[in-house]
């Protein structure tokens, strides 16, 4: 397996867990196939994850590499996902119900929880030795009908779970983005007391992957 354990792009100003800096969102998979256990732990990392009222609002479709389920994401995600995505081990589709189940009110939490548990999920991943990559870039209305979602949930992310692999396996214009991204510093985006008089937009950063 390689491991991208240091990368000058993945140094921290700060002592934080290692996995945090480890994590990244690459193209090129090995194709290996996933133990349904490791796949499981990570769902178990994502039930720990908090939400508001503890309503716990979201739901992972997921399919195994070479079963019948995986080939639904092809009419689910994007053409240009689809073209690098199919040596993953595993992919899912993360949805947020959007009612609380106490009251039927709306829950504006939803999609914020969902991403906290997607972000469980990923640092649990890695911590076992395989990569991540969430996609933005997917069919709302496939998703939901190909993959049966209820009209109570919303679709957020795609997710790809597997071994990294070299990035000879991917097209050129692919391969020379294959690498971790920089981060802002803290700076940009933590302010006390509250906002600047001029936070705008964050320079020389490329915000392509994360």
């Amino acid at each position: 397996m390689i491991s991208i354990s240091w990368h000058e792009n993945r140094q921290s100003h700060y002592e934080i867990l290692p996995h945090i800096l480890e994590r990244w969102s690459p193209r090129s998979f090995t194709g290996d196939p996933i133990p349904r256990e490791d796949l499981l732990a990570m769902f178990e990392a994502a039930r720990f994850a908090p939400s508001s009222y503890n309503e716990q609002p979201w739901r992972f479709v997921f399919a195994l590499r070479g079963t019948p389920h995986f080939d639904k994401f092809k009419d689910v995600l994007s053409e240009g996902n689809w073209r690098w995505v199919q040596k993953a081990s595993a992919l899912m589709l993360i949805a947020a119900k959007k009612t609380l189940s106490r009251t039927g009110d709306v829950n504006r939490c939803c999609e914020f929880d969902a991403g906290c548990a997607w972000g469980y999920l990923a640092l649990e991943a890695t911590r076992r030795g395989y990569v991540t990559h969430a996609m933005a870039g997917f069919r709302m209305d496939k998703a939901i009908s190909v993959l049966g979602i209820p009209g109570d949930y919303t679709p957020i992310a795609a997710v790809a779970v597997a071994k990294l692999a070299e990035k000879d396996f991917l097209p050129e214009s692919l391969a020379e983005r294959e690498y971790p991204k920089p981060r802002m510093n803290q700076m940009k985006f933590a302010f006390e007391g509250g906002f600047p008089a001029e936070s705008g937009g964050v320079e020389n950063n490329d915000f392509t992957d994360d």
